[in-house]
């Protein structure tokens, strides 16, 4: 945990805003998703579109705040923290 709030105080250009509507956009652009569901083993499955990403719209940085803010919420659930996450990128 300390390394993490130090790399977020290094890297505000990546940490800074991290409210979900500043990813709005991609979400419903369809980017990203979490599985209702978990898997057989328990995990928490995230989806990306890849092809849903349109980098004149959306940048690098906002593509990586998706990720950071849904990591963000799913660590709190204990079930997660338990089984883990599993990622598809479509």
């Amino acid at each position: 945990m300390k390394n993490y709030y130090k790399w977020r105080a290094e890297c505000p250009e990546l940490s800074a805003d991290l409210r979900p509507r500043s990813i709005l956009g991609l979400l419903k652009a369809g980017y990203h998703g979490v599985l209702r569901s978990r898997d057989s083993t328990g995990s928490r499955v995230l989806i990306y579109r890849i092809a849903y990403w349109d980098p004149k719209v959306f940048t690098a940085y906002d593509v990586f705040r998706v990720s950071l803010i849904t990591s963000e919420l799913i660590v709190q659930e204990v079930e997660t923290q338990r089984n883990g996450v599993k990622a598809i990128f479509d």
